[in-house]
């Protein structure tokens, strides 16, 4: 790896050359190092210059690619990139708990809200933006992830974890996840009883009528007919929002499961005498789609007691204009009452 030409041995004002674990050198200078890291500024102090008068060497515990970007923070020039959220935060940890540069650090910010704005890594990104206070990437990495499943085949070890002061905050994300989920499944469900009316002349469908069994060795049929088509549609529905519990991700479901419903229904002699069109134009968009897009924009909820309640940076008896002038704690009461107890 090549080092940038501002810290190659070409710059004569250098005064401290730091050699990376895979012996890349980095001429630097001392005086930036100082006001960039108290670190640094604390080993200049009682440090002795090289008897021979050559400019010092510093041995540094990090590769040559973690040593640039750092400097590259530290420097008035361009911030680097990173190729994922795990390097970021390598980079965030060794910047901040080993060489004292918390302020310098926050120049990370942009490179973090380019990973929120992509959607990867949500529950990295959270963990990070929530440490360091940024309460807008925290909110809309927070969003992204109770957008998604709980686990995934993909995810690994969430080392980011270690950053946050307490996992309170992520068992409340995780806890109104699970709740969130659960209750648009649940909403999901449609009992019989719910749509009767689409069955008034009670026409039975030896094809589509489902059979229950009542445990003990009898099988009958309900009084009000459940369709396998309906219930197909049902458990689709269902499927998609484990999958990725999002009003487009129900939205999609819904209009393609319905379709196919619809012309199983309307292909039966026998199904066709039911009012489908009170069921396909009225009650599922109009009712049953509406009532689970509730559930799942309760989100908003939540998103607003991390924009307030960030205990790290508000005093609970100041006022948020975003919260229409109430007192952080009348938004933390709020939201324990509409989101459910995470304290």
């Amino acid at each position: 790896m090549n080092t940038s030409y501002i810290f190659d041995s070409s710059d004569t004002t250098a005064d401290v050359v730091l050699v990376s674990c895979d012996n890349v050198r980095f001429h630097t200078h001392k005086l930036i190092l100082s006001l960039a890291s108290s670190t640094f500024r604390d080993m200049f102090a009682i440090a002795q210059p090289p008897a021979d008068g050559s400019i010092p060497a510093i041995p540094m515990a990090e590769d040559g690619q973690t040593v640039e970007k750092i400097l590259r923070f530290c420097y008035p020039t361009k911030d680097p990139s990173f190729k994922d959220v795990p390097e970021l935060y390598h980079v965030l940890v060794t910047m901040t708990r080993k060489y004292g540069m918390e302020d310098v650090a926050l120049r990370i910010r942009t490179e973090l809200r380019r990973f929120c704005d992509s959607g990867k890594d949500p529950l990295r990104v959270f963990a990070i933006a929530y440490a360091m206070g940024w309460k807008q990437e925290a909110a809309a990495a927070a969003q992204t992830a109770i957008q998604r499943p709980l686990l995934t085949p993909e995810d690994d070890d969430i080392l980011e974890l270690d950053i946050l002061g307490s996992p309170r905050i992520i068992y409340r994300l995780l806890n109104f996840h699970k709740q969130r989920t659960g209750d648009a499944y649940k909403l999901a469900y449609i009992d019989g009883d719910e749509v009767d009316f689409v069955f008034k002349s009670n026409p039975f469908c030896e094809h589509h009528d489902i059979c229950e069994h009542d445990g003990v060795g009898h099988f009958y049929y309900n009084a009000v007919p459940q369709k396998s088509w309906l219930f197909y549609y049902m458990s689709s529905v269902q499927e998609a929002l484990l999958l990725k519990p999002t009003t487009a991700s129900l939205y999609g479901r819904h209009e393609w499961a319905m379709q196919h419903a619809r012309n199983i229904a309307a292909e039966c002699s026998e199904c066709a005498k039911c009012d489908l069109p009170a069921l396909f134009d009225r009650y599922l968009p109009q009712t049953y789609v509406k009532r689970i897009e509730e559930a799942l924009n309760k989100v908003s909820v939540y998103i607003v007691a991390l924009r307030c309640l960030n205990e790290l940076h508000f005093d609970r008896n100041s006022v948020c204009s975003a919260c229409q002038g109430r007192k952080m704690k009348e938004i933390d009461q709020c939201t324990r009452t509409e989101v459910g107890t995470y304290t």
